[in-house]
């Protein structure tokens, strides 16, 4: 994952890099286990002359004779109260690179009514691949694997056109049982303080299990073992909070919130009152989950910002 700023309608520089604050990117509780967000698999049984067993390969990309949803069908459901997990884009990509916000939303469309059931998107990059099977990248292409109650699960297929444009194809089941959620056990629950005079919806917020605090690199050392908590009671549909103090390229203090209700969007209270080049005060940011490759490293993405009163 390349390092630099990271940028969202909040502002310019409130996560300086990527293992500072771990950028915003779930699951809203289900009857039984939701998928993870770096592997949404479908298995290809095949069949070898010498075994009896079937091997699992990478699911085929949609052939030129599946014919993707037409671009004026209806956005059935808000994608902005879904938890949405996505992975982090690769390496050396931006121009060709699909983006998360917009195949979940391209994927929504595809499910038509059945969109309103829907708790949480995971996106991925490449093929559908079964877990365990090395699966390549393609920044081009992807799928979403959404979760509800029923099973099983639809994936659905994202590319980028000759355009530029996005396109989904249509749903398919998931057919195997994904991978169970982390196991967790949540802390005590807290409030703790962040900062002089807050807004009364920072003040009062609901106390979440605490995950603890960390400098995100910058002015202390990252905690890996609170980030982990964090991280993996979103992924289990658990509520937590975690708070990241950081300080911009010009010296001046942000703390931000992190905060799951174990459901809907990751919520990220922004403290820019001593921010000197922002616009001051309180911001809260509705944002998708980013994974990176560690099991500690995440980030925000797709942003809705509020300024606080």
């Amino acid at each position: 994952m390349t390092t630099g700023t990271w940028r969202t309608k909040a502002g310019r520089r409130a996560l300086p890099v990527l293992l500072a604050t771990v950028f915003a990117a779930c699951a809203g509780p289900v009857p039984s286990p939701v998928v993870s967000a770096t592997a949404s698999p479908v298995p290809t049984p095949t069949a070898t002359p010498t075994s009896a067993k079937p091997t699992l390969s990478a699911s085929p990309e949609p052939t030129a004779t599946v014919t993707p949803i037409p671009s004026d069908w209806p956005l059935l459901a808000d994608p902005d109260a879904l938890t949405r997990i996505c992975e982090a884009p690769p390496d050396g990509e931006f121009d060709d690179t699909i983006r998360c916000g917009g195949a979940i939303e391209e994927a929504l469309r595809a499910l038509g009514a059945k969109a309103r059931a829907v708790l949480r998107a995971d996106f991925a990059y490449g093929p559908v691949c079964p877990p365990g099977v090395p699966c390549p990248v393609t920044p081009d292409a992807g799928h979403v694997v959404f979760s509800w109650p029923a099973r099983p699960l639809p994936v659905v297929r994202v590319a980028l056109d000759e355009y530029g444009a996005i396109i989904a194809y249509p749903p398919e089941p998931l057919p195997f049982e994904p991978p169970p959620p982390p196991v967790v056990t949540s802390p005590p629950a807290a409030r703790p303080d962040v900062g002089e005079m807050p807004p009364p919806e920072v003040a009062h917020r609901a106390p979440y299990p605490y995950c603890g605090q960390d400098g995100g690199g910058l002015i202390g050392p990252v905690d890996e073992v609170g980030r982990r908590c964090f991280l993996d009671s979103v992924l289990a549909g658990r509520a937590a909070e975690f708070v990241v103090r950081l300080v911009t390229v010009e010296g001046d203090p942000v703390t931000e919130v992190w905060r799951f209700a174990g459901s809907g969007p990751i919520v990220v209270y922004v403290d820019q009152t001593q921010d000197s080049f922002s616009t001051g005060g309180w911001l809260r940011l509705a944002c998708s989950l980013v994974r990176d490759a560690a099991p500690w490293t995440f980030g925000r993405g797709d942003c809705t910002v509020t300024r606080l009163p």
